[in-house]
């Protein structure tokens, strides 16, 4: 890459509201299922507003659509 060594910058949290339409946005329709959402909610909200976790969970759980996935995964992060 062609970025200089000593380049960094600062990445901060995500807010409640912008952590869910992050998650929402990569998860896709699985988190629009009504079986699913409030759990998918809870799992968003353990990801802390960290940008990396929302995107990293949530991809992993964008074919899940089984309660059992998403109750497991919520348990794990806790």
């Amino acid at each position: 890459m062609d970025i200089p060594k000593d380049f960094t910058f600062k990445l901060g949290l995500m807010t409640e509201n912008e952590t869910w339409s992050l998650f929402q946005f990569m998860a896709g329709d699985v988190v629009k299922d009504n079986n699913l959402k409030g759990v998918a909610i809870q799992v968003a909200q353990k990801c802390a507003g960290l940008p990396l976790m929302v995107v990293t969970v949530a991809r992993a759980m964008k074919d899940k659509w089984d309660v059992k996935s998403w109750k497991d995964t919520l348990r794990r992060l806790q």
